[in-house]
């Protein structure tokens, strides 16, 4: 992750020297680049040996009761939620445990929820809270009910004037 954070032509010499003496690490990470280049999305899963926080509905994160799993990425499993206090359904992101091992990676999901904190925009979902309950790390955000742009684009193509109306929406 650190390495698609550089610039393309840096990416080699910083691979290089952050896997200094690890050449199978250095293998794999130039490897995991090369497919993320190729538009395949390898660096939209979890790294490996990376785990998902696997939590089942019912189970609670601080007042936050599980429901479902939405969906996975890099940087954590997004469930949908229950406010047990306010009463009201919502999307918690949830940091994959070894990130949370990582103060480095604490940090950076600290400082999303502090940017999330400081936008109030209707195309951007609200952020309610930072949870940090037994190890577990995760922002309960407001949950925006609906099909995925990826699902949208998934489905077919799309006309014109949605095409137009999303781009106006995400250049706002």
């Amino acid at each position: 992750e650190a390495a698609v954070e550089q610039p393309l032509r840096e990416r080699t010499a910083f691979v290089a020297t952050a896997a200094v003496g690890d050449d199978a690490l250095r293998r794999e990470v130039e490897s995991l680049l090369e497919v993320d280049a190729s538009g395949k999305g390898a660096l939209d899963s979890y790294p490996i040996g990376c785990q998902a926080v696997d939590l089942a509905p019912g189970q609670r994160v601080g007042p936050y009761e599980i429901v479902a799993v939405i969906g996975a990425g890099a940087m954590g499993t997004v469930y949908r939620a229950r406010d047990t206090v306010l009463n009201r359904a919502v999307a918690l992101k949830v940091l994959p445990p070894i990130f949370a091992l990582d103060a480095r990676r604490v940090a950076r999901f600290q400082r999303e929820a502090n940017v999330l904190a400081a936008l109030n925009h209707p195309n951007i979902a609200g952020i309610y809270s930072l949870e940090a309950s037994d190890g577990i790390y995760a922002l309960a955000l407001e949950l925006v009910d609906g099909a995925t742009l990826a699902e949208r684009i998934a489905s077919g193509p799309l006309l014109l004037a949605d095409v137009i109306h999303l781009g106006g929406q995400i250049a706002e």
